[in-house]
């Protein structure tokens, strides 16, 4: 459990390989899309997605394609 700006979410924590991978995952706002978008951050990809009503974020330094 964390939060993120200041709204509770549960974290997935595995691994891939030899890369950690974090997954946050809270309800959907109405502003959450549910098509997919990834970005790359100081070394980190990033994932976002929406479905069933939850949002998703995950983050890793494992490559992107790994990722998705």
């Amino acid at each position: 459990m964390d939060y993120i700006a200041g709204r509770p979410a549960a974290v997935l924590v595995y691994k891939h390989s030899q890369h950690i991978v974090n997954v946050f995952i809270w309800p959907a706002g109405k502003e959450d899309v549910s098509a997919r978008r990834g970005a790359t951050f100081q070394g980190y990809h990033l994932l976002q997605w929406s479905g069933s009503r939850l949002t998703f974020w995950a983050i890793s330094d494992v490559n992107s394609a790994d990722l998705q």
